[in-house]
């Protein structure tokens, strides 16, 4: 048997981050992946997913200089050259991951662990090896809700019907192509795939797409992909999955829609089969129970990630990572604002929200106003989105002490331009204290100020 401090099991973002930084402690660290190092989120999610949505936005403009006479000829998408691409994308960041964890002396095993919490020790098992640790870090990631209606297990079977984990290898393009959930991952390949030449229809069984962000932003989106071409039905209910077609409920009357395959993003569940039942698990049994320091309910043994279902994000497991070693080796506990965790949709344009919607802010009685602004208000959007100089918007949620507490953007930009009001969110600034600061000129974030100056002057004559 061979001790290890720590046994960090899954080698996702969470996982390698937790890693790191213990060996930074000068402290032995082994780390557990069984598949490949960068998880879900480099593997199959965030990074193949953003290099297919760069071409999908490339490919949009190029079409645009086509019909501006700035190209000549016609500009089809090559799946294959697009795949081979992406594919050196995500080996060229596992390697570099790779690299990192060797140079901070990350000892890494491939592997399928079983964890055993019986008696004073914890012990990790790995084929026929056997680990011993102080303390255990559990960050073995989420995996596709499958839902139960009838025929889905067949089509998941024969590549009909594919999750994340499977559409980035798809090898052509369907016509037609129906995505089941509207949620950020769902709409996101709607996009993708419409942009590509696929005909995509949307089926959301809420009455509105993106219900983790302001639905105001969330309705303009919406727009804007029907003015696009993307077929959104929302309060629908699949039912089947059957001989090429999908059956839904849609006010007590079916539908069957045929199509040449099926993107299923209804949500994830954490990966807690195979885990000891002394770990303690949500009431739904979809993740694993943790406290403030992301400790479960045995002592030693922490919980980050997507397994514990608090942020489905690689950028807060990483906060997550921080919070749990720091507790282990320090045991100081580091205070994380709730709400402050920016989402993000990258479509074209983007969408990105951080802190309380509007929708909350009502719901738990907090006084509040609203200041909205179009993007227009910016020269540089204005020069640089002339198609879509309609949608652009900015929207804040501000307190009765004139605080931001909440606010996103739909724009070109709004992945880069939300992380300033991460920051004012975060740092409790009020509008006043905004409007001292000085943005250059041009840039789409001056709107904040610009929208800002504008609800304090209609407050002033209300």
């Amino acid at each position: 048997m061979k001790f290890f401090d720590v046994i960090v099991i899954g080698g996702g973002i969470s996982g390698c981050e937790a890693a790191k930084k213990i060996a930074r402690y000068n402290k032995k660290v082994l780390l557990v992946e069984k598949e490949y190092i960068g998880g879900t989120c480099l593997n199959f999610g965030c990074v193949p997913s953003k290099f297919y949505l760069s071409v999908a936005k490339r490919y949009e403009e190029i079409k645009h200089d086509v019909e501006l006479g700035l190209i000549q000829g016609a500009v089809k998408p090559q799946l294959k050259f697009i795949m081979e691409k992406q594919r050196e994308v995500v080996k060229q960041l596992r390697n570099g991951m790779m690299l990192e964890l060797n140079q901070n002396y990350v000892e890494i095993i491939f592997g399928e662990a079983e964890l055993n919490l019986m008696g004073n020790e914890k012990q990790v098992q790995i084929g026929g090896d056997l680990f011993c640790a102080d303390y255990i870090i559990l960050a073995n990631g989420s995996s596709s809700i499958i839902p139960s209606c009838d025929g889905i297990e067949e089509s998941c079977m024969e590549k009909f019907v594919l999750t994340n984990r499977e559409i980035f290898t798809m090898q052509q393009l369907s016509q037609k192509v129906v995505v089941i959930g509207g949620g950020v991952s769902g709409i996101e390949m709607a996009y993708i795939l419409h942009e590509l030449g696929s005909r995509v229809m949307v089926l959301e069984e809420a009455d509105m797409i993106l219900r983790a962000v302001d639905r105001t932003l969330a309705f303009e989106l919406l727009q804007l992909l029907r003015k696009k071409g993307i077929d959104i039905i929302l309060n629908c209910k699949v039912t089947d999955i059957v001989d090429g077609c999908v059956v839904y409920q849609q006010n007590e009357i079916e539908e069957v829609c045929e199509c040449g395959g099926v993107y299923l993003s209804i949500g994830r569940k954490g990966n807690v089969e195979m885990l000891p039942e002394e770990l303690k698990r949500t009431k739904d049994k979809k993740f694993l129970e943790v406290n403030d320091t992301y400790q479960t309910n045995i002592q030693g043994v922490y919980a980050i990630g997507d397994i514990n279902g608090k942020s489905m994000l690689a950028y807060s497991a990483s906060m997550q990572a921080e919070i749990a070693v720091r507790d282990i080796f320090e045991k100081e506990h580091i205070v994380q604002k709730k709400n402050v965790i920016p989402q993000i949709i990258y479509t074209h344009p983007e969408v990105a929200y951080v802190g309380l919607t509007e929708e909350k802010a009502k719901a738990e009685g907090i006084l509040y106003s609203v200041a909205e602004l179009s993007m227009n208000y910016s020269g540089r959007y204005v020069i640089e989105n002339r198609e879509m100089t309609k949608h652009g918007m900015i929207k804040l949620i501000i307190s009765d002490d004139e605080t931001i507490l909440g606010g996103g953007f739909i724009s070109c930009y709004a992945s880069e331009l939300i992380s300033t009001l991460v920051t004012v969110i975060n740092q409790s600034m009020t509008c006043d204290e905004i409007l001292q600061m000085i943005y250059p000129h041009p840039t789409e974030i001056e709107v904040i100020r610009d929208c800002i100056k504008k609800w304090k002057q209609r407050k002033e004559r209300d």
